[in-house]
């Protein structure tokens, strides 16, 4: 029987925390996804390692029993990486990225890399794509990896996600007329698609707020006071999720990608290897919509 360390590194995380929620955030997965492994884990061994029967979430004895085995394979895993990874290597790495995706990948992109190579440092910048494409040109940074519904040439695609219309879920501002929308700044491919996506549909909207942050979006959202457009990667808590029985139009997928600049060292190529291969681990769940279990459907 084989047990995959992404499966380990789940239950770990809920036997430490005793809260779905939390182990989500800790490995940078849905609530769903990390609900899914742990079924998926206790059906490989036969074992049930979660009581669930109340309130709060306990390991069984046979759970708690596994825990210390489960963390000596991830340290062992770990530690075997690292010892063929070069932790030797040293340098700079310059990397760019998004908001969205600082959030949700950069926290276990980081910790990996940090472990593979610990005499490497990062300097990272977070912007949006017309800037980080000019510091990529004028030599500021080594890559960037970002979203965007466009592709250009030159940039390799690492894994899709879709568009989605996101508002309150305690709130019925996506109901309102002309609809309230939170968006990027001017040149986001996010606000060209639902903008012209409302237009073709003859919905009624209006700029209402304007960022280049997603925190700023999450905070007009969650009061709800606007609806956006946003993907998987960047829900705020307690999104609703709105679709064509609500009167929105389809959105089109967004393409993670990578840009690079000409000449680069041996840390930012190994950086851009294995960023791409967590984001890639996650293609399945970016390609798909958010789990009930993760957040609110429309009513």
């Amino acid at each position: 029987m084989e047990i995959g360390t992404d499966l380990l590194r789940s239950f770990v995380a809920v036997a430490e925390s005793l809260n779905f929620t939390r182990a989500a955030e800790a490995v940078h997965k849905t609530q769903s996804a990390v609900s899914q492994q742990i079924k998926k884990l206790e059906g490989d061994l036969g074992i049930q390692l979660f009581d669930r029967s109340g309130r709060v979430v306990r390991l069984t004895s046979v759970g708690d029993s596994f825990l210390p085995h489960a963390r000596r394979i991830l340290k062992a895993h770990d530690e075997a990486i690292a010892a063929v990874r070069t932790p030797e290597l040293t340098g700079l790495v310059r990397v760019g990225t998004s908001d969205e995706l600082a959030m949700r990948f950069f926290p276990t992109i980081l910790k990996r890399f940090a472990e593979y190579y610990p005499a490497m440092q990062v300097e990272m910048r977070t912007d949006n794509g017309t800037e980080l494409k000019r510091m990529v040109t004028e030599g500021e940074l080594d890559f960037f990896v970002n979203t965007s519904t466009y592709t250009f040439p030159g940039t390799e695609i690492i894994a899709h996600t879709p568009l989605l219309w996101v508002s309150s879920a305690g709130h019925l501002v996506h109901q309102e007329s002309p609809v309230p929308l939170a968006v990027y700044s001017q040149g986001c491919s996010y606000r060209e698609h639902a903008t012209e996506a409302l237009n073709a549909a003859g919905l009624a909207y209006r700029i209402a707020y304007t960022s280049p942050s997603l925190a700023s979006l999450h905070a007009a959202i969650t009061v709800g006071a606007a609806v956006a457009a946003l993907t998987p990667i960047s829900l705020p808590p307690n999104a609703r999720i709105l679709g064509m029985q609500d009167g929105y139009p389809p959105l089109p997928m967004a393409n993670i990608y990578v840009a690079k600049c000409e000449n680069m060292n041996r840390g930012s190529n190994c950086f851009i290897k294995l960023a791409c291969e967590i984001i890639r681990h996650e293609e399945s769940l970016l390609a798909t919509l958010p789990a009930p279990e993760s957040c609110c459907s429309a009513a």
